[in-house]
């Protein structure tokens, strides 16, 4: 299992997991292992395309829920964002 996380991997975007999905499953055939690539996220800034990706390529989330912090100038709280992001990866997966 690898996991990308530190700061928020879905910053990178889509193209950079789809870029370590392809590098992970090279080296799982090469060396004749199963693997699992884990994304690390807050859950507060999944695009569209990255969901894709991730679906494409078996890509696994673990997201944080925090249903009190907020964030911004107006402290909008994050967990309905967090949660409707949830959802989309959840109907995206099927």
């Amino acid at each position: 299992k690898v996991k990308l996380g530190g700061g928020e991997p879905t910053l990178n975007g889509g193209q950079f997991v789809q870029h370590a999905a392809e590098i992970l499953r090279q080296l799982s055939v090469e060396l004749g292992v199963g693997s699992r690539l884990v994304l690390l996220s807050n859950g507060l800034t999944i695009s569209d395309q990255l969901i894709a990706v991730s679906v494409v390529h078996g890509v696994h989330w673990s997201i944080s829920v925090d249903p009190g912090r907020t964030v911004g100038k107006n402290d909008q709280p994050t967990y309905p964002r967090v949660l409707a992001n949830i959802r989309k990866i959840l109907d995206a997966e099927g």
